[in-house]
């Protein structure tokens, strides 16, 4: 081995070691030949930038500029050493032209030193609206490791910012993956802080042992916490792909985010204003925390089985959203600690059952929990009490390692007769088990066979089955929630509902069931073998496995977003001013739709999978494409 190459391995082995690097390519410097040109410039690719120098010191004169093609492969250091050696302090840098999209730079790596007593904050020019971004190859090799990206050093004296202009309203500095490569942040005291986008169809590793937040809205294909702690503070925040946190890794989530898979074998923090909604989390450490007046939620995004997590910790203003009808099962310790931890629980829990909520192979509560939402009738009930709602009671009970919901009483199966008013509650006589009138209790099933207009109470109802089988006329909802295990619309009445409703399964076999006013729909699967409009006002998405040839029209003047993966093939009507978009893994009839499209809106296919409509599309309406997969027409 050469002398020159045993130094270079050496002070890798050093750099690593300390987490400082050696000699970058070139270092930002604004002062020419003068020491530690720190501070605020122009970083673009252009001669009238801000120069940079080939001098570790900042003391070689300035002839380098970055121009095109030149610096692709290099390393930029910004900072030449803390104070007190430093009297300059770095600044705010803005990235490429004033007023267009052009002179955005090209580099192979960014390193980040000590700056003074400050740090360095990216951003677009005052009047530029455009999100102007600097490319990272990570394909330079001199003073950083091969796949590198960016580099902070743990002397660096303040935070690295990539924000938006405040004095715009638009646009960004923002970063483009040129590769895949990995973010290291060595400094304990200064985080990296990326607040725009990050693009790029590239994965991105993230290591410590220091912190980089992630708060733009970004889609970058895939996220490795490999090391050190990465903050979420946007709900677009992490990768279009794959999330994986390592053993030395944390994600902290702080927005609320949903990512149905991530594989984490170390930890994940939700903390104050966050809401992770996840089906599948992998084996290390949940942690749940919020603050004196914000939450902190976990969203258990199974509608049902269960859900296997490592060790758990709820730590006061904590709260676990799921399904009655899921378990959440822990291989380790769960943990409570702290006031107003809550399970906030959908779904309905069905008398005489015994519902186990959390279990671990240890549980230790040293704080105060309770259950609340539909599945208990919207009460509040606190660990070792219980609640009596109609004929079900509830009680909030544990074993020495499981919380558990016990249901008790009895479950009628009635028939509406609106008897006294109109009110669907828990105490007006106002339902039939064939003779006579009675209460309509949480959990019982639910019988419409006749015309009729129903406001339910404004905290809701919960039914086990609901059907509703008017022959002719209308059977209306208004007001509350009303949730069910199971809904069903037979013969040919029309039943419509400007209110919530929310079943496991959706069967539609006769008339027109229509979701108007301010009204939305929640089910797991939709089975549409008759007609389905959605008329509600404002965005509405469903996420449902669809089924059947019945038609389906959107006419709610907003977006109507299908993300579920659907053999739907029924007849498709879009309304003037209305979009019906499908997206995400959405498609529908299993890929390859026949049921024509009647479209005076817009028809908007921005999904991720491969669909091809082969029914035919007509009216005055226009067609988009987005996503990543192929449409045929």
């Amino acid at each position: 081995m050469s002398f020159h190459t045993l130094a270079r391995c050496c002070g890798l082995m050093l750099a690593m070691s300390t987490g400082l690097a050696s000699a970058a390519d070139y270092y930002w410097d604004i002062n020419g030949t003068t020491a530690n040109g720190d501070g605020g410039g122009t970083f673009r690719q252009s001669t009238s930038g801000t120069t940079w120098s080939s001098s570790p010191s900042g003391t070689t004169a300035t002839t380098f500029y970055i121009a095109t093609g030149v610096g692709n492969n290099s390393s930029f250091q910004f900072g030449f050493g803390p104070a007190p050696d430093n009297t300059t302090n770095a600044g705010t840098v803005t990235i490429g032209n004033s007023a267009s999209t052009s002179n955005q730079p090209t580099v192979g790596a960014l390193i980040f030193n000590a700056s003074g007593t400050s740090g360095y904050t990216f951003q677009n020019n005052s009047g530029n609206s455009n999100v102007m971004s600097v490319t990272i190859r990570a394909s330079a090799t001199n003073s950083i490791g091969s796949g590198t990206g960016i580099l902070i050093n743990s002397n660096v004296t303040g935070d690295t910012r990539f924000i938006r202009n405040p004095i715009n309203t638009t646009g960004a500095a923002g970063i483009i993956l040129g590769a895949s490569q990995t973010w290291t942040n060595n400094s304990t005291a200064y985080s990296l802080i990326v607040n725009t986008p990050i693009t790029g169809t590239f994965a991105l590793t993230t290591n410590g042992p220091g912190a980089i937040e992630l708060g733009g809205a970004n889609t970058f294909t895939s996220l490795n916490v490999s090391g050190g702690t990465v903050r979420v503070t946007n709900s677009s925040g992490l990768s279009t792909g794959g999330v994986t946190v390592g053993a030395a890794g944390t994600l902290n989530v702080l927005a609320a985010v949903t990512n149905n898979s991530i594989a984490n074998s170390g930890t994940v923090s939700i903390g104050p204003g966050g809401n992770l909604t996840a089906s599948s989390l992998g084996a290390g450490m949940l942690s749940i925390a919020g603050v004196s007046g914000t939450t902190a939620t976990f969203t258990n995004g199974l509608s049902s089985g269960t859900l296997s997590l490592g060790p758990i910790g709820m730590a006061g203003k904590a709260t676990i959203a799921m399904p009655v009808a899921s378990t959440i099962n822990s291989s380790g310790a769960v943990t409570l600690s702290g006031a107003d931890n809550l399970f906030s629980l959908t779904g309905v829990a069905a008398a005489g059952n015994t519902y186990t909520l959390l279990q671990g192979a240890s549980l230790a509560n040293t704080g105060v929990v309770s259950v609340t939402g539909a599945a208990v009738g919207n009460q509040t009930i606190a660990l070792g009490d219980s609640v009596t709602v109609g004929r079900t009671t509830y009680a909030f009970t544990s074993t020495p390692n499981a919380l558990q919901l016990v249901t008790t009483g009895s479950q009628a199966t009635l028939t509406w007769t609106g008897a006294t008013d109109n009110i669907w509650d828990y105490s007006a006589n106002n339902w039939t088990t064939g003779s006579g009138n009675t209460y309509f209790g949480a959990g019982d099933n639910g019988q419409i066979t006749s015309a009729a207009a129903i406001t339910v109470r404004p905290e809701g109802v919960v039914a086990d089955t609901f059907t509703v089988s008017n022959a002719s006329g209308t059977a209306s909802l208004t007001g509350g929630s009303v949730t069910a295990t199971s809904l069903v619309k037979s013969s040919a009445g029309a039943f419509s509902f400007d209110n919530a409703v929310t079943a496991g399964s959706l069967t539609l076999s006769g008339g027109v069931t229509t979701v108007g006013g301010a009204g939305s729909l929640t089910a797991s699967t939709i089975a549409n073998n008759a007609a389905l409009v959605i008329a509600s006002s404002g965005s509405q998405t469903i996420a449902s496995t669809m089924s059947g040839t019945g038609s389906l029209a959107y006419t709610g003047g907003s977006t109507l977003s299908l993300t579920g993966s659907s053999s739907y093939d029924g007849p498709l009507s879009i309304g003037v001013g209305s979009t019906l978009r499908v997206a995400s893994a959405g498609v529908l009839g299993s890929g390859s739709f026949n049921g024509g499209v009647a479209n005076d809106g817009t028809l908007d296919l921005s999904g991720t999978a491969a669909q091809t409509i082969s029914g035919g599309i007509s009216g005055a309406g226009s067609v988009m494409k987005g996503g990543a997969g192929t449409t045929t027409l």
